[in-house]
């Protein structure tokens, strides 16, 4: 069935969506999101599609994204798919320019290398040139042999030293879940916090909150977890006002993601 296009509930439903987006455009503009893909999204084919499209897309409004994805060949491949976009792309490793040092020490158990530091030079430069960095976990042990880093404390961490606005989780869950299946949807430090100690969070989400609480101690303005199988879902958080998934803050007080609405909605605030 073709749409009408002249159709006054069509078009006010389509304006209704450009005229949420637009205050999150401006007050967004010019800041930086560290935006990381795990390896269930960048597997499937068409959630890797969406999140290169999306990620071209902020750049495009004037955001700077700096992807993080789980391996090289992935990441190669959402380099290409977003210069698909015109839009310009390069792909790191932590061996480029030493941008990860690992720390003198044996990797962990796991096979994954403790992160020492990360010079944000590269990072900044791309950035400042029109590029979307998009990094992968690989660095060099202190022999010389590349060695792997976990993905959330690379991303955590990046986004501390580049001090972005966001860092974005995209999983393949609805957001971080408590013990029960229950998605939660927007917490302040304090309460995840205490979540996190009473057992409350599901045990496939535990692993991920010390590097995102890690970011928050660390200066990072919000912290969210969505679904990236959700088409568009990193428009979706950015751009309009319920966003899909969790949000995590540090603020306490007065309920800062709707001041920070009032503020972007109007500039006079």
């Amino acid at each position: 069935m073709s749409r009408d296009l002249t159709s006054p509930s069509w078009a006010a439903q389509k304006a209704a969506v450009i005229a949420e987006a637009l205050p999150f455009i401006r007050g967004f503009h010019g800041k930086t999101f560290v935006i990381e893909a795990e390896a269930a999204i960048v597997a499937d084919l068409s959630a890797k599609r969406a999140f290169a499209h999306d990620i071209a897309l902020l750049r495009l409004v004037g955001m700077n994204p700096v992807a993080v994805v789980g391996d090289e060949a992935a990441a190669r491949e959402v380099v290409d798919l977003i210069n698909q976009h015109d839009i310009k792309a390069i792909g790191l490793t932590g061996r480029d320019a030493h941008c990860i040092r690992l720390a003198n020490c044996e990797p962990t158990a796991g096979g994954v290398g403790e992160i020492a530091q990360i010079d944000p030079a590269v990072i900044h430069l791309l950035s400042s040139q029109g590029y979307i960095p998009v990094l992968s976990p690989v660095s060099i042990d202190r022999d010389g042999k590349p060695a792997m880093v976990a993905i959330e404390a690379l991303a955590a961490k990046l986004a501390e030293i580049v001090k972005a606005e966001k860092l974005i989780v995209m999983t393949d869950a609805p957001g971080i879940l408590d013990s029960v299946g229950k998605t939660l949807h927007c917490l302040r430090l304090r309460e995840i916090e205490a979540f996190y100690a009473d057992g409350a969070i599901a045990a496939s989400m535990q692993a991920k909150l010390p590097s995102l609480l890690d970011a928050i101690r660390g200066g990072v303005k919000s912290v969210h977890v969505i679904d990236g199988c959700v088409g568009n879902a990193l428009l979706l958080e950015v751009l309009t006002n319920e966003g899909v998934g969790t949000t995590l803050l540090a603020e306490a007080g007065t309920d800062f993601l709707e001041q920070s609405r009032r503020y972007m909605a109007d500039p006079a605030a």
